[in-house]
């Protein structure tokens, strides 16, 4: 839930890079679905293109949002490779993903 959410990015002092948080309960619909990631462009009024996910489930936090035109990072605590591998961004500490960030934002690199 976004309590959950929230508290997570809090503790890695993320929370205030994002402008949102996105909850099943409140878009009637999951991850795996385009009706989620529509709703997530409408809600922050941006493309696809300009919004970035980060999520630990190669499936639902990678592959769905990439379908559907999003950016996203892996967040892969283990350190381990999908089957079959991906060609995405992928960090192991939440703190990590704050670089790619902010490298976006300056021009020096694209999450």
């Amino acid at each position: 839930d976004r309590g959950m959410v929230e508290a997570a990015l809090e503790r890695v002092d993320l929370l205030r890079y994002i402008s949102r948080v996105f909850c099943l309960h409140e878009i009637g619909a999951t991850k795996d679905r385009p009706e989620f990631w529509r709703s997530v462009s409408k809600g922050l009024d941006l493309p696809p293109s300009e919004i970035v996910m980060i999520g630990d489930s190669v499936d639902h936090d990678v592959r769905s949002p990439r379908r559907e035109g999003f950016q996203s990072v892996w967040f892969n605590e283990g350190g381990g490779q999908p089957e079959p591998p991906i060609p995405v961004p992928a960090v192991t500490d939440l703190r990590d993903f704050a670089g790619l960030v902010l490298g976006a934002l300056r021009g020096r690199t694209r999450p």
